[in-house]
């Protein structure tokens, strides 16, 4: 799966908000601690192979939520 999405020809912005769009649509059916606990550990490879900054991308993250 990491390799799919750093792998889409989108660019960085793109990819980030194809899994904030996952994640508003994943919050109709579970609360925010269960997204971060089911998602975090395919999507934080993903920010860090894309360059971009984990705080950064904790905290717009948590306003998504």
């Amino acid at each position: 799966i990491v390799g799919f999405l750093v792998n889409l020809d989108v660019g960085p912005l793109g990819i980030l908000i194809i899994i904030l769009t996952t994640y508003i649509a994943l919050g109709t059916f579970l609360e925010g601690l269960a997204m971060l606990v089911l998602t975090l550990h395919i999507v934080f490879p993903v920010i860090i192979e894309l360059g971009l900054d984990p705080i950064w991308f904790g905290v717009v993250v948590v306003i998504v939520l």
